[in-house]
């Protein structure tokens, strides 16, 4: 999958999706963090599975949106709108970057001490959770993957 970059409608800052699993939403933990109130602490997840990339909703009270489409999780393609909260970002291809070494394996990545430090922070509060309550908490999601919209009739 070529390189791909998130850029806001409105300007601002880029963001390349050089990962593939990136966390969008307020905490200081995700890798784009959006601080406004109507994005979710944990509002969206994209992924890069099969050569496609995913974007997935946390269960946002304010949803996602690819083309203006409300989904909970759909494949996202170079030049699709991705809406989180109302914050839209254009997917497009990156410039051609660095090239890997011949060593390094695909899927690895070496952390910085910043992205090091918020893994820890981030396994330190899950365990902290997991001792507390014995165990992980699992929920289910039971919205559907698409929303389609209900139009109202008059009664007469």
């Amino acid at each position: 999958m070529r390189p791909l970059i998130l850029i806001p409608i409105n300007g601002g800052k880029q963001y390349p999706l050089e990962k593939d699993m990136i966390l969008i939403g307020r905490q200081d933990v995700c890798d784009i963090h959006i601080d406004h109130k109507s994005v979710s602490k944990q509002h969206c997840i994209l992924m890069v599975r099969d050569n496609k990339l995913w974007l997935r909703d946390l269960g946002s009270t304010n949803g996602c949106h690819v083309n203006g489409k409300r989904v909970r999780r759909s494949v996202v393609k170079p030049s699709d709108v991705l809406g989180v909260a109302g914050f839209n970002f254009r997917v497009s291809g990156a410039k051609a970057g660095k090239k890997k070494a011949a060593h390094e394996e695909p899927g690895t990545a070496k952390l910085n001490n910043d992205d090091l430090k918020r893994l820890q922070q981030g396994l330190a509060r899950v365990e902290s959770h997991n001792a507390m309550n014995k165990g992980p908490v699992v929920q289910v999601n039971s919205l559907p993957d698409e929303y389609t919209q209900v139009i109202e009739e008059d009664d007469e």
